[in-house]
């Protein structure tokens, strides 16, 4: 989450360094981070009971 920006930034403490192609990521503005989503990071949410089959059993 901390990656593509989506964590709280009230309650969450990020520390340390996230490259992406040689890029620093930590720290960037909104706008970069939004030109960063997308075209070069994404995230695919899905719901894990239906991801895993055999957590349900079957």
């Amino acid at each position: 989450m901390a990656v593509l920006g989506l964590h709280d930034e009230r309650s969450a403490k990020i520390s340390g360094s996230i490259r992406i192609r040689g890029r620093e990521v930590v720290g960037l503005q909104e706008a970069q981070m939004r030109k960063l989503r997308g075209s070069e990071v994404a995230m695919i949410f899905r719901d894990a009971r239906r991801a895993a089959p055999v957590l349900q059993g079957r």
